[in-house]
């Protein structure tokens, strides 16, 4: 009996292994499928370098220049009193704007070095605004001296920098940013002018001695070639983000750079009129009995073309000069000069702000 009972438990323990591995051969592994599945689905892993790069694109305006290169005008008026003698007055003044000022256009690229150092270069393009300085001086409708002057000037720039997170949240972060400024070679436009009159006892009266009137109009136009500078740049900004890819930045920037003269150009002209009251009287009678006057006028234009080149220890200045006078014949003029004075430094300093995008890959 009990080895019938024996032959019985192993017969039935047979039996179930038996349908246990004709299920495992029959029905197919879902897990492994659903695995293997997944890992053909799956997109190919991202490069490390391309997901720390990131594109930016911005603008923003300059809007104070401290320091920065500015241009004068000087007024001078003389007032003619025949009892107490005359009256010298010289007016100069500087601009109060300096070249740094106006809109700019930006594009950069960086790399996230880790969570809280980024480096970067941008190129920025800023258009200039025009500085201008007007001065008059008035002594009375016969003696006054009116001036003014304008200069303006466009750049392009390169700037290598390093960004430092101060504050970083999960939807924003504050950052720092030091680097170096490179400004591209750039011409510096100027223009001046001005309209004056000095006069002598005038308007003329019967029986005069001395009546002279002088009117100035004078006009000049330069263009100064800058040569390649260095400086730095500074930025205090907050970064928003937007969405995976995409973030908004603003920020408090300021460029500083120290720009030297490479060579100048400038022409100009000068018209002068000189009206002369002569007084004529009858010498025939005793005493002479006046008859009038004549009026002389004598013009005196003078053109004056001027190129200089700056160097280390001097400059060489090439001038044209070419006067015009009538009721006389011209005359014409060529001069080259050896200077001792040295390139003029430009100063051109920016402050303002920048807002713009910011792409990752």
């Amino acid at each position: 009996m009990r080895k019938l009972t024996l032959m019985l438990c192993v017969g039935l323990a047979f039996h179930d292994a038996l349908g246990q591995l004709a299920v495992n051969n029959a029905a197919p592994n879902l897990d492994a499928i659903n695995r293997n599945f997944s890992l053909d689905q799956q997109p190919a892993p991202k490069s490390l370098f391309l997901s720390k790069l990131f594109l930016k694109a911005y603008s923003g305006v300059g809007f104070v220049s401290p320091g920065s290169y500015r241009i004068n005008s000087t007024s001078a008026i003389t007032i003619y009193d025949p009892v107490g003698g005359n009256t010298i007055t010289v007016v100069e003044t500087e601009s109060k704007k300096g070249i740094g000022r106006g809109v700019k256009f930006g594009v950069g690229i960086g790399y996230a070095m880790n969570d809280f150092v980024n480096l970067g270069i941008d190129i920025e393009y800023q258009k200039g605004q025009t500085v201008t300085n007007d001065l008059g001086s008035y002594g009375n409708p016969y003696n006054f001296d009116s001036t003014f002057a304008e200069m303006h000037c466009n750049t392009t720039s390169v700037s290598p920098h390093i960004l430092f997170k101060a504050l970083a949240k999960p939807r924003y972060f504050i950052y720092n940013r030091l680097g170096a400024i490179f400004t591209m070679p750039f011409t510096l436009y100027r223009r001046q002018g001005g309209h004056a009159s000095e006069s002598q006892n005038w308007p003329p009266v019967a029986d005069t001695i001395g009546s002279n009137l002088l009117t100035r109009n004078y006009n000049l136009e330069r263009t100064d070639r800058v040569s390649f500078g260095i400086g730095f740049n500074v930025a205090l900004g907050i970064n928003f983000k937007l969405t995976e890819r995409m973030r908004f930045f603003t920020e408090f920037f300021g460029n500083f750079s120290a720009l030297k003269s490479n060579t100048s150009a400038s022409s100009s002209v000068d018209k002068n009129i000189n009206d002369t009251y002569y007084p004529e009287y009858d010498y025939t009678v005793d005493p002479p009995v006046y008859l009038g006057y004549t009026l002389q006028r004598f013009t005196t234009t003078t053109h004056i073309n001027e190129s200089t080149k700056y160097y280390k220890d001097g400059t060489l200045t090439n001038q044209t000069k070419i006067v015009e006078t009538s009721p006389y014949p011209n005359s014409e003029s060529y001069i080259t000069s050896n200077g001792t004075s040295d390139r003029f430094t430009i100063n051109y300093n920016s402050i303002g702000i920048n807002c713009g995008f910011l792409f990752r890959f």
